[in-house]
């Protein structure tokens, strides 16, 4: 059995940004996170992405206000680039475990995409954990794609080419609201979900030893530690009886009648297993199904444009939309 490696460009790189002395881990985190040092490490290094990012030209954004579904004051900004196409949207939903980032922060991401795909996007500006548990984030997505149907016709947005979108929580929330949607008979059917290397099932642990874990960007404290926010309870005080599929969509075993999906996730990733399977429910439910496993690489690899992997993944992401 060949070993776990990283991809030779990635591994390059992260030499080269390594500080003096080599480093133990890849991961940004620290070892034992809290919620404040997790949003502290976040937002370095979303800021230290975001600053290699230029600003699409033309890229116009205004921020409009709606109610979630608890009555509490809900804000979405809204994308638009100067070379808006077809009318199809995206509902972005911003990554962080559930417990960090923000809209703001993934501005430029967002922007980006927009203008690669020629595509509005509306950034939804979710609340957060621990101050803001299950059903909080949910909820606020769930309002997100309702008022974005509701107003389609002021955006020139076609409600049944409605695309939702997100990488890592950013998935989560997009999977689970997908799922709600469904059940709760969204007035148009979600056309399309993208789920980037997405965080789904609260279960996920690695045996010590786990080969794996040398490679981990997002560990598994960080990861136990978000889901603990987040559902408000310890992994041993969980169970199927009181964890939600609208929680943890991971969970869910029944993924008929969801919108066509693209999944990705790297090889290196602690999220590997749990995409995989979530793809693979998706086929045996004979869903439509877009999967793509990266080799050799970590969560947020994407994060590093310039590699040859993540210009493949971006380009794949991009095809994606630009098919609704």
């Amino acid at each position: 059995m060949a070993p776990l490696r990283l991809d030779p460009e990635l591994a390059a790189v992260m030499a080269a940004l390594a500080p003096a002395g080599g480093a133990d881990s890849q991961s940004p985190f620290p070892a034992v996170p809290t919620v404040a040092s997790f949003r502290q490490s976040f937002k370095d290094s979303f800021e230290q992405v975001c600053s290699t990012i230029e600003w699409p030209a033309g890229m116009q954004t205004s921020t409009h206000t709606t109610t979630s579904l608890d009555g509490s004051t809900l804000e979405i900004t809204r994308f638009l680039p100067a070379n808006a196409g077809p009318a199809r949207a995206v509902l972005y939903v911003f990554g962080g475990g559930t417990i960090a980032g923000s809209v703001e922060q993934s501005r430029n991401l967002i922007a980006r995409t927009a203008a690669a795909t020629s595509t509005q996007h509306f950034g939804v500006h979710y609340r957060l954990a621990p101050e803001h548990p299950y059903p909080a984030a949910l909820e606020d997505v769930y309002s997100g794609l309702v008022w974005l149907q509701a107003h389609a016709a002021e955006f020139g947005v076609d409600p049944a080419r409605l695309v939702i979108a997100g990488a890592s929580a950013g998935g989560l929330l997009s999977a689970a609201a997908a799922l709600y949607a469904r059940d709760h008979k969204l007035d148009h059917p979600i056309a399309g979900m993208l789920l980037r290397y997405p965080m789904l099932d609260d279960r996920t642990v690695l045996a010590e030893g786990d080969a794996l874990k040398p490679f981990l960007a997002y560990t598994t404290e960080s990861n136990d530690l978000a889901w603990a926010c987040y559902l408000g309870r310890p992994r041993s005080e969980r169970g199927d009886d009181n964890v939600p599929i609208y929680a943890a969509p991971g969970r869910a075993t029944d993924l008929s009648n969801l919108p066509r999906a693209y999944v990705d996730v790297g090889g290196l990733d602690l999220f590997r297993d749990e995409s995989l399977a979530f793809a693979s429910r998706l086929a045996a439910a004979n869903e439509d199904v877009e999967f793509h496993l990266f080799p050799g690489v970590i969560h947020g690899f994407d994060f590093m444009a310039m590699l040859s992997v993540s210009k493949a993944a971006a380009a794949a992401e991009y095809r994606f939309i630009e098919s609704f």
